[in-house]
């Protein structure tokens, strides 16, 4: 009963509602249709006319799409070798894990190393190939190999030198030209300074028979004619300015030699005359010393000059024998003449003895050959000509020296000494206690 109800409820619901709507529709219609009436219609709109021609259109496709390129392969050696053959054609992709080359590394260590030896070869010829050191009396010496100069001075030399080519089994010498070439290249310009200025190096070295001061003297002349008048200056470095800077100073060096000489034997002989006796001995040691290098076509360099200095005191040595014992026998009662001579004849012959043991042990230096040779044949000829001199001419004149010395002394000491008519005591003043 109860849901028969609730049914009856909506159905008149229902009802009711689609009579108000039918009511309300059928009083909407007339004013609708007067307010239609009433409204005036809208004009008509004007309308633009285009006229049609043909024409040819171009046909412009247009893909879209997407393209993908292949990998690139990089091949790097990982082995070195004698290629053996190849797996690939030049152009075909190849994939990764493609085996591309088959490489043998053992001949190749074999050519290489071949190729090194005559490259070290070519070295030790041309350039200045280090070896090895070894020890020899304390001191430690470089093994160095290069060929000759006159075999490596200008690029044709290349075809003197042979290497040893391998074909097969067989080997055979060839000159070095036939697979080298050489040419002149140019490189970029150096640009030196030498305090703060640009500079031009200037390299050089003595001509034979020239000496390094003389070369620096010309060239200073040289420069001071050519270079000074346009605005340039030249100046030293290195070794030549050590040179300049002390070469000057060897005559000062000499000097102080002789100075030291006749102030030892002035303390010696308690005498300011005798040693000039044994002084004036020097200079037949130095004629014999500029003769013997004169001679042998060298030059004056540091290393003569030093012999200088030592022939200073080996020459006063041969003058010492002799004036020492001259002076004995005149301070013994002998005259000048008959001391001089006595002892001229009694030291001749341990003076011959010690001079000729010193001139022989320097023939070494005289005749010495190899690297380092020059001056020990410098120092070597200056003093084996100058004790040659000191001992075969010096030893005549040291006894007419030793004479001359002690007269002169002697005349000087008389006249120094006042006359028996003449008062010691000009003034007259007396002196005592």
């Amino acid at each position: 009963m109860a849901n028969m109800t609730t049914q009856n409820r909506a159905s008149r619901l229902t009802f009711s509602m689609l009579c108000f709507l039918l009511v309300l529709g059928l009083t909407g219609l007339p004013g609708c249709k007067k307010e239609a009436a009433s409204t005036p219609a809208p004009p008509i709109p004007e309308v633009p006319v285009v006229t049609v021609s043909s024409g040819t259109m171009p046909d412009e496709p247009e893909f879209i799409g997407q393209t993908e390129a292949s990998r690139p392969v990089e091949i790097r050696s990982q082995v070195t070798g004698i290629l053996k053959e190849r797996f690939f054609t030049e152009g075909r992709d190849v994939k990764r894990g493609d085996r591309l080359y088959q490489i043998d590394p053992i001949p190749f260590k074999a050519a290489m190393s071949s190729a090194n030896a005559r490259v070290a070869q070519a070295e030790a010829y041309f350039g200045n190939l280090y070896i090895n050191d070894f020890l020899k009396f304390g001191r430690v010496y470089r093994v160095q190999t290069e060929a000759e100069a006159q075999y490596r001075s200008t690029p044709e030399d290349v075809a003197k030198i042979y290497v040893r080519a391998v074909n097969g089994q067989k080997s055979t010498m060839i000159p070095l030209d036939t697979v080298v070439t050489t040419e002149f290249t140019s490189g970029p310009d150096p640009v030196t300074h030498f305090n703060g200025y640009n500079t031009a190096l200037v390299l050089g070295a003595a001509a034979p028979g020239y000496s390094s001061g003389q070369v620096l003297d010309a060239l200073n002349e040289v420069a001071n004619e050519v270079l000074v008048p346009q605005g340039y200056g030249i100046d030293w470095s290195g070794i030549s300015y050590q040179e300049r800077m002390v070469g000057q100073q060897s005559l000062f060096v000499f000097g102080f030699g002789l100075l030291m000489v006749f102030l030892v034997l002035a303390a010696q002989y308690e005498s300011w005359a005798v040693p000039f006796a044994v002084l004036l001995a020097v200079p037949f040691g130095v004629f014999g010393a500029l003769c013997a290098v004169w001679v042998m076509g060298m030059s004056n360099d540091i290393y003569f000059q030093i012999g200088l200095v030592t022939l200073i005191g080996l020459s006063a040595k041969n003058a010492i024998l002799i004036v020492e014992f001259a002076n004995k026998r005149y301070e013994a009662g002998h005259s000048l003449i008959d001391a001089a001579m006595e002892a001229a004849k009694i030291r001749f012959r341990p003076i011959v003895m010690t001079s000729m043991a010193f001139i022989l042990g320097v023939v070494p230096l005289v005749l010495a050959s190899g690297a380092g040779a020059a001056s020990r044949n410098s120092i070597g000829t200056g003093v084996f000509g100058g004790m040659l001199a000191a001992t075969f001419l010096a030893i005549f004149f040291v006894p007419l020296f030793f004479v001359l010395v002690r007269k002169l002394s002697r005349r000087g000491a008389s006249q120094a000494v006042p006359s028996p008519g003449t008062s010691s005591n000009p003034l007259g003043i007396e002196g005592g206690e």
